[in-house]
């Protein structure tokens, strides 16, 4: 097992997509929602700098949408694995690395736009 994960990285993707394959769904989306969100959060702070009225109201929206978006996204990816045909055959430890994962990635997209809400709400353009 080690060498088939090591030895070629693009074999661990293969098998993973093959035995869950609703998660490269979910990824793809997931990839999509978070580049529309980056690109309309640049807009809204470019609006925001240029004194826009609909600036600040622009990046919360974005931030607040974004979250949403993140813990659809982990449910979705949580019921795709879990439902999935292979599940019932990984050993404990692997399945709570799994979910682990899931979890982790789900946390650093709810601190990423959490952080950027704060922070854009307590700055003021001069």
């Amino acid at each position: 097992m080690f060498a088939f994960v090591y030895i070629d990285p693009g074999s661990m993707q293969t098998a993973f997509s093959e035995a869950f394959p609703g998660v490269e769904v979910i990824n793809f989306f997931g990839s999509s929602v978070g580049l529309i969100a980056n690109s309309v959060l640049l807009i809204g702070v470019l609006l925001a700098f240029l004194r826009h009225p609909n600036g600040h109201k622009t990046v919360r929206i974005t931030a607040y949408w974004a979250l949403a978006a993140t813990f659809l996204l982990f449910v979705a990816s949580y019921f795709a694995v879990t439902s999935a045909e292979a599940w019932q055959y990984l050993d404990p430890p692997t399945r709570g690395g799994l979910i682990g994962g899931l979890v982790g990635g789900m946390i650093g997209g709810i601190l990423q736009w959490a952080l950027l809400l704060f922070l854009f709400r307590k700055s003021r353009w001069p």
